[in-house]
């Protein structure tokens, strides 16, 4: 199953960063939301996650995930995987990372409800812009995930995002 059926068009980030660079293009973004929970609980608590992401000779990417929420965001979960572009990874939230044009890299991470996309964006030779989009699976009016520490299904009103960032480093 594929999570969107774009064509990519080969690594062309390349023209924002010099040819020595092109190998491995490194990028640091952080997102920032509320999530709204409707059930089983009414509360909303923000959520943060940065993302350190390595292109990689314009075939893989490295993702390094840090992820902070609950309350005060004291809870932080780590993870880091590497995969092919274009290529879906398996498990609980099939991701794939995609190259759209010369200036924009898509991450897209299917949820049972909704997907999850950060969308990257060059606009320069050392600079980056970033944004988050939720967006429900046909069938569903609110979005679903597990909340592991309390052990129940959570679902939540769409979220409010509250700051992006990127940066090329």
């Amino acid at each position: 199953m594929r999570l969107f059926t774009i064509v990519t068009v080969g690594l062309m980030m390349a023209p924002f960063l010099s040819e020595a660079r092109a190998q491995e293009v490194k990028f640091r973004v952080t997102v920032s939301w509320v999530q709204h929970e409707i059930e089983p609980e009414k509360r909303s608590r923000a959520t943060s996650s940065t993302y350190v992401i390595t292109l990689r000779n314009g075939k893989s990417v490295t993702e390094e995930l840090v992820r902070r929420y609950g309350q005060r965001a004291g809870q932080v979960r780590r993870g880091s995987r590497q995969i092919d572009l274009g290529e879906e990874t398996t498990g609980r939230f099939p991701t794939q990372w995609k190259v759209i044009n010369e200036h924009t890299l898509l991450r897209v991470s299917g949820r049972p409800s909704h997907t999850f996309a950060i969308w990257i964006r060059t606009d320069g030779d050392r600079s980056c812009t970033a944004s988050a989009e939720w967006r429900l699976k046909p069938g569903f009016t609110a979005y679903e995930t597990w909340a592991p520490k309390r052990a129940v299904k959570m679902i939540f009103a769409e979220p409010t995002e509250r700051q992006t960032s990127c940066e090329v480093m």
